[in-house]
Parts: structure tokens; sequence; C-alpha cells
């Protein structure tokens, strides 16, 4: 029982360790997000604009094409 006692320690502590690795992993991952996460915003900020002007465009196409008809 002694061995088998040891031995979950030691498996206890590799999965420790493997956790606190994890845990680093995880804590740069999401500081690499932060910037994207940022550019992100301010291409839909971007977009927006683009977007209204594109319905107006559709619009007017569709006006042309019952002109046309």
């Amino acid at each position: 029982m002694i061995l088998v006692n040891e031995s979950l320690i030691l498996v206890n502590e590799a999965f420790s360790s493997v956790n606190d690795s994890l845990i680093l992993v995880n804590e740069s991952l999401i500081l690499v997000n932060e910037p994207f996460s940022s550019v992100n915003e301010s291409l839909i900020l971007v977009n927006e604009p683009f977007s209204s002007v594109n319905e107006s465009l559709i619009l007017v196409n569709e006006s042309f094409i019952s002109v046309r008809e």
C-alpha cells in the first residue's frame, strides 16, 4: 500500500506540473488574444459604414432594375 500511495503521489505531482504548464499556456493565449480582440473591434467599426453604403447601393441597384423593367 505504501508503494501504491507513493506512486499515486508521483502521478499527482506529474499532473500538477502539467496543469501548471497548461495554466501558463492559457495565460499566454489570453495575452496574445487581447490585441487581436481590439483589432477585431476596430474592424467591426470600420465595417459598419461600408455595410450601410452597401445597403444603399443594393437599394439603388433594385431601383435601376425596376426602372429597366
